[in-house]
């Protein structure tokens, strides 16, 4: 249809909407010592308030199979949304890092209250609500010097993330909480220009908020259960150049990460559009690589310099079904369902010092100008960007 070769209909959607927020933020800082540690504590208190107001309704265009439009009929004002939301947070937070010696400890802890209203307009679906809720999270970490070459990291926290006051008030979504673990490595020789990091992972979440559908009619946030993500992940940064002791700078990097994200208990979604409608047990996360894998090198002269850097990351299931057909949770023929391409991208880089003040620069995004699909959402296969070329001065 929008190449002019179909007849059909086309929504176009007023999408008037205002935004607002403000609020103010104060903070106390003291450096202490007690025993053997040097303490710096933190108390904080923040207030926000932000709103959000829509007020949209859809028109509709018949375009016939040349794409000339044959007809048009005005929506009526606010018959697609007409609310408004708005969320008042009180939040205070304590922390404090203590130093002994070549160890460093973080702990910390906050809580926050929200009251949260919700306005809607719409004749027929009148609602005036409001509610409250409170949340917490914190946690502690460290990072111990083992040497003045290598560090030891690593830490618990927990986090939080409130739902939007129209699926709190409306639909009765919880706040979804998460743990999260880290333990890693660091290493940066003392005389070569050599670094290197290595860090474990594993995050559990409870009462994961994702969008109840991503097609036409969406209606807010829901909780899917409980899932989680581990893996592992690794970099080294290094300057050939000076390694093989040569007279020009080559800086290179590689970076990987392994990621298993999962889910933990079957999806209670029941919309067929969902991308998490029939989730089960031990399906993967929608849109969540395994693999990915990044690497560049470059020349650096004191003048000019050339870098080139390639990334490649793994096809990922496009909903919580795990399905590899075009086939939604309702049996339906469906282009959001299915997996993505496999990405492999080529970016390019330079720059030229031409006076002490001057430099030019330019370079390539997706230099080979590979397809690929990057998403299947909100309404079929989404294409990664083509080739881009720029240059500018400096």
């Amino acid at each position: 249809m929008l190449r002019g070769e179909e007849q059909g209909i086309l929504n176009v959607r007023a999408n008037n909407r205002e935004f607002m927020l403000g609020g103010a933020e104060s903070a106390l800082h003291r450096r202490f010592s007690a025993g053997q540690a040097n303490h710096r504590l933190s108390l904080g208190l923040r207030y926000h308030l932000d709103q959000a107001r829509r007020f949209q309704w859809d028109d509709r265009y018949a375009v016939d199979a040349t794409g000339a439009m044959t007809a048009r009929q005005n929506g009526v004002p606010g018959s697609q949304d007409n609310r408004t939301e708005e969320t008042a947070a009180l939040a205070v937070w304590l922390q404090d890092r203590a130093e002994f010696g070549r160890l460093a400890v973080t702990g910390g802890i906050r809580y926050e209250n929200l009251q949260q209203a919700l306005k809607d307009r719409r004749p027929g679906r009148e609602k005036d609500l409001d509610g409250s809720m409170d949340l917490f999270g914190g946690g502690a970490g460290f990072t111990y010097a083992l040497d003045n070459t290598q560090t030891l990291f690593g830490g618990v926290y927990r986090g939080f993330s409130p739902p939007q006051p129209q699926a709190a008030l409306d639909t009765g979504v919880k706040e979804e909480t998460s743990l999260a673990v880290e333990l890693g490595t660091r290493f940066r020789s003392p005389t070569l220009p050599l670094r290197a990091e290595l860090t474990a992972f594993h995050t559990a979440f409870d009462d994961l908020i994702v969008r109840e559908s991503v097609g036409i009619g969406a209606s807010g946030d829901e909780n899917v259960g409980r899932a989680r993500t581990y893996g592992a992940e690794f970099a080294l940064r290094a300057d050939i150049g000076a390694l093989l002791d040569w007279t020009v700078s080559v800086p290179s990097f590689v970076s990987y990460t392994y990621t298993q994200a999962e889910l933990t208990s079957d999806t209670p979604s029941q919309d067929a559009q969902s991308i998490f409608s029939g989730g089960r047990k031990g399906a993967r996360i929608p849109y969540i690589p395994e693999h990915a894998l990044a690497l560049g090198t470059g020349l650096a002269f004191p003048r000019w310099g050339i870098h080139v850097q390639c990334s490649y990351s793994d096809k990922t299931f496009t909903t919580a079904s795990n399905t590899k057909e075009q086939i939604n949770a309702a049996g339906a023929p469906d282009a959001r369902f299915g997996v993505t391409d496999p990405i492999f991208v080529t970016d390019l880089s330079a720059e030229w010092k031409a006076t002490e003040t001057v430099k030019l620069f330019g370079g390539a995004q997706n230099l080979l100008n590979e397809e690929y699909m990057v998403a299947r959402h909100p309404h079929g296969p989404r294409p990664g960007s083509p080739l881009f070329a720029y240059a500018g001065v400096e």
